[in-house]
């Protein structure tokens, strides 16, 4: 590959993380975490054109910074005090999101969630354990954080 052609590819990666993360901070803006007018993010991490790893705040000094994960995996924040780097973020949502998935198919959770009953929620909770695994192997995979 020539370099331009290299710089191509990572302009278009680039390009896609940019957008899969200004998605995410719509999402997040409507889940109501911020209260600001104003949020900044900037990605942190790729695996291009499957997922991106960034941090999120409140626009100002000394407000609280999330991760925030997107792309071909559900669309989820963290607090930024829980991981100190990208590959230890995505660490924290595979078992966060194993760990919901557990949940998810005990009724009784999803009545006190107020989740809808006449779901099929067997097929949700294999799908996020699915994607649960995929992403810890990304984070098992040396080469991918190097």
């Amino acid at each position: 590959m020539n370099n331009q052609t290299g710089d191509a590819a990572r302009d278009q990666a680039m390009a896609w993380a940019k957008q899969r993360l200004d998605d995410a901070v719509i999402e997040v803006i409507d889940s109501g975490i911020f209260k600001g007018a104003a949020v900044e993010a900037r990605p942190e991490w790729t695996l291009p054109n499957k997922i991106v790893i960034g941090r999120i705040r409140d626009f100002g000094p000394g407000k609280p910074e999330y991760w925030v994960i997107a792309g071909e995996v559900p669309t989820d924040v963290i607090s930024a005090d829980l991981c100190a780097t990208p590959r230890e973020a995505a660490r924290h949502f595979a078992l966060k999101w194993q760990v919901g998935a557990d949940q998810i198919r005990d009724p009784e959770f999803r009545k006190s969630q107020g989740l809808i009953q006449d779901k099929d929620w067997e097929a949700e909770s294999a799908e996020l354990t699915g994607v649960a695994e995929s992403l810890y192997q990304v984070v098992e995979a040396d080469k991918v954080w190097g």
